[in-house]
């Protein structure tokens, strides 16, 4: 069908008489009339028609002569197909099949290559409205919800136009990230247990999910915390709160949060980090400088730790470790820059403090009332710091010290009398440090007539001494520095040297040359088992050497500040090795490394610090602080046995600590089976641990017990129905320690924990990625419950996992199960080691219901259309993707997606997607039916080249090609025929025939036909060959010969088409006469 296409029906007709009219009937205009033929030409007649409908007509023609005689022609079939039409979508400008992202807008084109036609527009897409219009639709839709989407246009066709649809398949994504807006920390860092705030603001351009906080304090990331946002949240903001008491200042806490919404895409923050520092604990105002180290100990027997420390104020100070708060003050008639000295002396329930004075005295004040005992006087002012020892092995405490009159003394500590006393040539500002050498107590001390003495401790005279080109200030270190059952000494001077002696003899091991003189006094460090000297110099280092005298490491100070008093020595961070701590005259307290002189954190006081830190547990909650005093006359507390060095020990406290920590209390209630016992350990200093063997018949348990403070208890219960042993053994924090056994007698049965219930939520649900399972556990015990765990298979293989206490139950969290049944049991110690446990349990995580969706570009085509085929899954993990045919699998992919063309044979057909059935999601499967109609051939019948009836002269050449361009064909039979005067005959077979011929005049039929095959229906063409004779016989030879029988005339004939028929002689010999003569060989005689 076109439009006002113009139409000639054309017949010939012929009579021997005339053709007087010509009718043609028809349906032409939808019912059966009869109308006049227009004459054309000689023999033909024509009907025009214009704007015929698509469908199938038939005519024939009558003719009539004059005489009344009429005949009537064949009938024939007219067919006008519908005029095919197509439809197009665009979307975005593209036909083709597109993904976009949730919420784009898209730009949706449908128009028909047909004017004035309603067509529609239509989609799956949610709260879609169908769209019509004539021919042309455009339409603007934001895509707010993620899926597959067919958008599809139609039209319905109509009686001279074919129906026509085109979809186009998008499928709308979320595979943007959640994007962070802001993240930070409430803090750059903080003090030891304070917390901080990590948060980060989060977008998403859909819908949030859940928010993860990732730290590494334990030295790998750990997802510490997690929070829900709020369903269809697109920007909220993640905050999480940061604390933990258990990490020391000096570590760097690295942090991250994940975020990850509905649609399972994740992000997270760039790694962000703060600072654990040291804290002020509390801080003290004195009315000097203080050049004065602290000493460290409970004092006045409170069971609360205390601070001493001197000013140039000329007093002592006795300050409460926990809060800094006064106890008391002595006052002397001189500045104060002696270091305090501790020790008890004869059970005496208080410390003594040893000091010394400018005003040439050396004091021992009474530490429970802060009143004098005695005092020692000199010649000179007291520089020196006084070291504690039996030095003489008399079974007294003593006390010796260094004078500005040049002498050393050694004193009675109970009453002040001078033991000994040995001369130098110049002042002693450099305090002793003692050593018991086989059976003698060495004295080591410098003076500033450049030599290192060593003095017998048992009558004060001089055993050997070493001459620097300085004098010396330093007090010396006695160790076994390489662990080869000698002594060595180590001290520095003002001629910039490091030495190390042979402690009997003296004789020098090795020296260092710093880069400036030396006052401080180094330590023993003992890393990894392995002893180092560390000492700062005043060029800005602290140096760390080997036993060997060769170089570790080295520290400078940034500030070029000087230490120019001895470093201390304790684990800053943790990790199990000693590190150093120093002050700084830029008015810092540095932390570094002991394995490597890596910094590890420093604290900003901003005056001069000439003190060397003490170290210990101030506040009893079991972390070590620092304590020291700085130019700007405050003494600061950060929160973090012989007397061989400077401080009395590495932390430097000055506390001669010799005795083990004294049990104040014990009890034990027995009930039944069950013990109960109470114990109270005390300590001048701070207690450590302490371990309890419990044996019986079954065996032994030892309990560890960390312990802090000076006072602490030791508290257990243990279920026991037999005679049992128990044995106590507590430390102190310089390693003294006591034992105390008790046997106890009792028959008594202990019943164990009881689980009251078990919550599973869910414990039965489908699967869900994000899901959050929660296993709580209420759990009763009189006595105190030790231990609960989960045993599980959550992770394939039974594993078991701890639950954490919150509130009243006992929980465990895991996240995304896959689908399947895990079993899980809670197992529960009481404190007495009683054993319970719940029935076995169940969680059933059901697989989840897949959806895939199969759209066809078409459903119905004619052979050999090509289909597309898409197959997309929308709910599921990634998985197998089966593409079948006639349930036969044509195409198998991973993943969520499966495309493809098809080229099929004509038939119904059944085409499949099937998403298997996996770990987490039950199969599923989308059909789609599919007609392939046969086709009809595509053939051709040219006769001298062209697509049309033919009128021949007679003898004119014929040219016949016939052909076919169709495929897929190999069961069709082509065939050529040719029908003259009612006879049929095949002349050809194939898909390319080609024939010449010369035709003799009269009608012909050629006929190009197929049979049917599988893909094909039959078909056929027919031409109409008319040869015609316009040229008259042509006469060769004429003669005539008259005889006595008669005339004779011979006349030979011949014709260019055809042989000579007839021939006619007239003649008038008597009358006019017209004699007939059948020639012979064209002569007409």
């Amino acid at each position: 069908y076109r439009p006002m296409q113009n139409y000639h029906f054309n017949i010939s007709w012929i009579d021997n008489t005339k053709v007087e009219q010509v009718l043609i009937e028809h349906n032409f205009t939808g019912i059966l009339i009869n109308e006049t033929m227009e004459k054309n030409g000689e023999n033909g007649y024509y009907y025009f028609i214009s704007d015929l409908a698509a469908g199938t007509y038939v005519w024939k023609s009558y003719a009539r002569d004059p005489y009344g005689n009429w005949n009537v022609s064949d009938e024939f079939i007219y067919i006008v197909e519908k005029s095919p039409t197509q439809i197009f979508v665009y979307v975005n400008g593209s036909d083709e099949d597109r993904d976009f992202e949730v919420y784009d807008t898209i730009n949706i084109t449908a128009m028909l290559n047909v004017s004035n036609k309603i067509i529609y527009l239509d989609s799956n897409i949610t709260d879609w409205v169908l769209q019509y219009g004539e021919s042309l639709i455009t339409n603007i839709t934001k895509l707010n919800y993620i899926g597959v989407y067919n958008i599809t246009a139609y039209w319905f066709g109509d009686q001279n136009y074919t129906s026509s649809s085109k979809s186009i398949i998008i499928r709308v994504l979320d595979t943007k990230k959640p994007q962070y807006l802001e993240f930070g920390q409430s803090k750059n860092w903080i003090g030891v247990n304070e917390t901080i705030n990590l948060y980060a603001v989060w977008s998403d351009n859909y819908e949030l999910d859940y928010a993860w906080l990732s730290t590494n304090e334990t030295g790998i990331w750990k997802n510490t915390s997690y929070i829900k946002f709020d369903p269809q949240t697109k920007e909220s903001i993640a905050s999480f709160t940061w604390r933990n008491a258990s990490i020391p200042a000096g570590s760097v806490i690295a942090w991250k949060i994940y975020v990850n919404d509905t649609s399972g895409n994740e992000n997270l923050t760039p790694i962000f980090v703060f600072y654990i520092n040291a804290s002020q604990l509390w801080n003290f105002t004195t009315s000097g400088r203080i050049f004065s180290s602290p000493a460290i100990g409970d004092v006045n027997n409170d069971g609360i730790i205390d601070v001493v420390l001197a000013s140039m104020d000329n007093k002592v100070y006795v300050l409460r470790g926990n809060d800094g708060s006064l106890i008391f003050t002595f006052s002397t008639n001189g500045n104060i820059s002696s270091s305090p000295s501790l020790v008890r002396i004869n059970n005496e329930p208080y410390l003594r403090i040893f000091v010394g004075s400018y005003d040439n005295n050396l004091y021992a004040i009474n530490g429970s009332n802060g009143q004098k005992i005695w005092n020692f006087t000199t010649s000179g002012r007291i520089f020196s710091s006084p070291a504690i020892g039996d030095v003489n092995n008399d079974g007294i405490i003593d006390v010796v010290f260094g004078s500005d009159d040049n002498k050393v003394y050694a004193v009675n500590s109970i009453n002040g009398e001078l033991v000994w006393s040995f001369q130098t040539l110049g002042r002693v500002v450099s305090s002793p440090s003692l050593r018991k050498i086989g059976n003698t107590v060495f004295v080591f001390v410098g003076s500033y007539d450049n030599n290192l003495y060593a003095i017998n401790g048992s009558n004060g005279q001089k055993i050997w001494n070493f001459t620097t080109r300085d004098k010396i200030e330093s007090s010396p270190l006695i160790d076994d520095l390489d662990y080869d059952g000698n002594y060595e000494v180590v001290f520095g001077s003002y001629d910039r040297n490091i030495y190390v002696l042979d402690a009997l003899t003296g004789t020098m091991k090795w020296n260092y040359t710093t880069g400036n003189w030396i006052t401080a006094s180094p330590i023993t460090l003992n890393i990894l088992g392995d002893k180092k000297v560390v000492i700062s110099s005043s060029d800005s280092r602290i140096y760390c050497f080997n036993p060997d005298g060769s170089l570790n490491w080295t520290f400078t100070i940034p500030t070029q500040g000087r230490a120019p008093y001895l470093p201390s020595s304790y684990d800053a961070n943790n990790d199990g090795i000693n590190d150093v701590i120093f002050g700084a005259t830029d008015g810092s307290i540095y932390v570094v490394n002991g394995l490597n002189g890596n910094l590890i954190w420093f604290y900003k006081v901003g005056s001069y610090i000439y003190t060397s830190p003490a170290i210990s547990d101030l506040n009893s909650d079991g972390n070590l602080d620092v304590t020291f005093g700085s130019l700007d006359r405050i003494q600061y507390a950060l929160d973090p046995p012989s007397w061989n060095m400077f401080g009395g020990n590495e932390r430097s406290t000055r506390f001669y600590d010799y005795e083990g920590p004294e049990l104040k209390y014990y009890s034990k209630n027995i009930e039944k089976c069950k013990i109960t016992v109470y114990s109270k350990w005390k300590d001048f200093s701070n207690l450590a641990f302490g371990y309890v063997l419990f044996e019986n018949s079954f065996g032994i348990r030892n309990d560890t017990f960390y312990l802090s403070g000076l006072e602490a208890w030791i508290n257990n219960s243990y279920y026991s129905c037999q005679n049992s042993t128990l044995k106590f053994v507590v430390f102190d924090e310089y390693g003294n320690y006591r034992e105390f056994i008790d046997n106890i007698e009792f028959f008594e049965i202990d019943l164990p924990p009881i689980i009251e219930s078990v919550k599973l939520i869910p414990n039965n649900t489908i699967y869900s990625l994000n899901q959050i399972f929660e296993i709580s556990a209420i759990i009763k015990d009189d006595k105190g419950i030790e231990e609960v765990y989960i045993e599980n298979n959550f992770y394939g293989d039974y594993r078991n996992e701890s639950m954490t206490l919150n509130d009243s139950s006992y929980n465990f969290y895991i996240k995304g199960l896959n689908a399947g049944k895990y079993l899980i049991r809670i197992h529960v110690y009481d404190i007495s080691r009683n054993y319970n446990y719940s029935e076995w349990l169940s969680i059933v995580v059901s697989k989840a219901n897949s959806r895939v969706q199969l759209n066809v570009s078409k459903d119905r085509v004619n052979y050999p259309d090509t289909i597309t085929y898409y197959c997309y899954l929308i709910e599921g993990d990634e998985s197998k993707i089966i593409i079948t045919l006639n349930e036969n699998v044509i195409k198998e992919v991973y993943g969520k997606f499966a495309s493809g063309k098809l080229e099929l044979g004509a038939g119904n057909y059944t085409l499949g997607c099937i998403y298997e059935e996996n770990r987490n999601y039950l199969g599923s499967a989308a059909n789609k039916k599919i007609y392939v109609e046969r086709a009809t051939p595509n053939i051709y019948l040219l006769l001298n080249d062209k697509q049309d009836d033919l009128t021949l002269e007679c003898k004119d050449n014929l040219r016949i090609n016939a052909y076919s361009l169709s495929n897929g064909d190999n069961d069709v039979i082509y065939s050529l025929y040719i029908n003259y005067n009612s006879n049929s005959e095949v002349i050809g077979y194939g898909k390319n025939i080609s024939i010449d011929f010369t035709l003799n005049p009269g009608n012909y039929y050629y006929e190009y036909n197929t049979t049917f095959g599988e893909n094909y229906t039959s078909n056929k063409i027919i031409r109409k060959v008319e040869v015609f004779d316009t040229k008259s016989p042509t006469n060769i030879y004429y003669n005539k010969l008259l005889t006595k029988n008669g005339l004779i005339i011979e006349s030979k004939w011949e014709d260019s088409c055809t042989e000579i028929y007839k021939g006619y002689l007239k003649e008038n010999s008597n009358g006019e006469k017209e004699h007939i003569i059948e020639p012979k060989d064209g002569w007409i005689n």
